[in-house]
């Protein structure tokens, strides 16, 4: 299954994620959890997968937010036409997705096609 958002985080903020960006309310099984207590919960401890229950800290967190910002600042610099800014940006931001994110995530893969995009433009 390929999820359109990344799938570690809370019903409610995946919800609002796909509402934001794709204008819809999942109703899948996972979705449908919301407010029953094997949802992941929100704490200052961090939150839970759903799926394999692995914990992420306020640290990583953190850093979902660090690869937030530095993805935007790559796509202004690919919007801008400067390749090799946006190359070496969203090489910071891989190596920040893989160290946080699953190896499989939609977000990862995402960040891997924009860098195939601009290498193939770059011819490099």
């Amino acid at each position: 299954m390929i999820s359109n958002v990344e799938t570690a985080g809370s019903t409610v903020i995946r919800q609002k994620t796909l509402k934001e960006q794709y204008f819809f309310s999942c109703a899948c099984p996972r979705c449908s959890k919301l407010g029953q207590a094997d949802d992941i919960q929100e704490s200052n401890k961090g939150f839970i997968c759903q799926h394999c229950g692995l914990l992420r800290d306020t640290d990583e967190i953190r850093t979902v937010t660090d690869i937030k910002l530095i993805t935007e600042k790559a796509s202004k610099s690919l919007s801008s036409g400067n390749l090799y800014d946006a190359a070496s940006l969203y090489k910071q931001v891989e190596r920040l997705q893989i160290r946080s994110y699953h190896p499989f995530s939609i977000i990862l893969m995402r960040t891997r096609e924009s860098l195939l995009k601009i290498f193939m433009e770059l011819q490099d």
